[in-house]
């Protein structure tokens, strides 16, 4: 990896698109942090297509070809970063990144690329909500948002970030089979709209309408977990957020996040999180 403390983050927003909203970016020049906040749809970079969904996340190359499709139910929202991995310290920082042949920074000597191994081609991730990378990413398009953006600042973030994705690509596998992450996204958001509901790996496998050995290989492979334990982490999800923003009592919650049982609903919660339904929400009062 060449020395990235002269990387800088030169922009980052988000964009909620709309049905039959198609954008084609023919030459960004930027390593370009993208993740799918909520909808779905598809993204082609470079020919490649990548089905998305909220918890994708892809880090694209430098002077990569981009086309967003949104699905036409429920459109994705996006956010994205764009990184210079080799900005000049000598010129200033202009926060804007060439999208299009013929960009007046398009091609500048001051910026470029650089050698950021193992973070090669396309590298897609499937993360969870409190990921480290998803984390950093978020905060950074607030700053942005918020127009906070000095260069010392972007120059720190952009090394901390490219540090995380590097991190990222070693801990998690990346995902290539795209017929298979389009089956864990079904199956996902079949657990989502039943969470309230028992569910057993049975109804998973007659969801997607393969076998149960099938569903287990699934998320192994795009969850590094059972689906045991993915439904259950998914409970304790929603559980921790009606303990914030309810005053249900806990036994309800439990119900209401599939897990009638008071008794187990707080073993399980304390499994997860350390601590008893209770005593999370004494240390995270609601305001």
């Amino acid at each position: 990896m060449d020395n990235i403390e002269s990387s800088v983050i030169c922009y980052a927003n988000h964009a909620r698109f709309v049905r039959g909203q198609v954008v084609i970016n023919r030459v960004v020049e930027s390593r370009m942090s993208l993740w799918c906040k909520d909808g779905s749809g598809r993204v082609v970079v470079n020919g490649t297509r990548y089905e998305f969904h909220a918890g994708d996340y892809l880090f694209l190359p430098w002077g990569h070809r981009v086309e967003y499709y949104p699905d036409a139910g429920r459109p994705f929202l996006l956010a994205g970063i764009h990184i210079v991995p080799r900005h000049d310290c000598d010129h200033a920082v202009e926060y804007i990144v060439p999208h299009q042949p013929g960009h007046p920074l398009a091609g500048c000597a001051w910026r470029q690329d650089a050698d950021l191994s193992p973070l090669t081609g396309v590298v897609a991730f499937r993360l969870p909500e409190d990921a480290p990378l998803r984390l950093l990413s978020e905060y950074i398009v607030r700053l942005f948002l918020g127009n906070d953006w000095p260069e010392a600042r972007m120059r720190l973030l952009a090394a901390e970030l490219i540090r995380e994705l590097t991190r990222t690509a070693r801990t998690f596998p990346r995902v290539a089979n795209q017929r298979s992450a389009a089956h864990f996204h079904r199956v996902c958001e079949y657990i989502t709209a039943h969470l309230g509901q028992p569910l057993a790996v049975a109804d998973l496998a007659a969801c997607l309408g393969c076998s149960e050995p099938t569903v287990t290989r699934l998320f192994r492979a795009h969850a590094q977990m059972s689906p045991v334990n993915w439904m259950n982490q998914a409970r304790v999800r929603r559980a921790r957020q009606l303990l914030t923003t309810t005053r249900l009592p806990v036994a309800e919650i439990g119900r209401q996040v599939g897990v009638p049982d008071p008794f187990y609903f707080s073993k399980l919660f304390k499994k997860w999180t350390g601590e008893s339904p209770l005593a999370y929400r004494r240390r995270t009062p609601p305001l």
